[in-house]
């Protein structure tokens, strides 16, 4: 997945919602802040998607990164 880091063209939230649900995006690793959405950084579709996922999934920590399975 590129663009979350403001270097490449990120993916829409529609697009990122659709490989989600197309199984092809399983986990998201953040920096363990507790605020992945802040954490996104990068471009605005980023923090889009970086919401959703806050909103719609549990996230957990591994290793001191923030760690959020998308499977349902």
């Amino acid at each position: 997945m590129s663009g979350v880091n403001g270097t490449g063209p990120a993916s829409t939230l529609e697009q990122f919602k659709r490989h989600v649900a197309e199984k092809k995006i399983r986990y998201v690793i953040g920096t363990g802040t507790g605020d992945f959405a802040a954490s996104a950084g990068g471009s605005d579709n980023a923090a889009r998607i970086a919401e959703w996922v806050r909103h719609t999934f549990t996230a957990g920590t591994v290793d001191g990164a923030t760690a959020i399975d998308l499977a349902p």
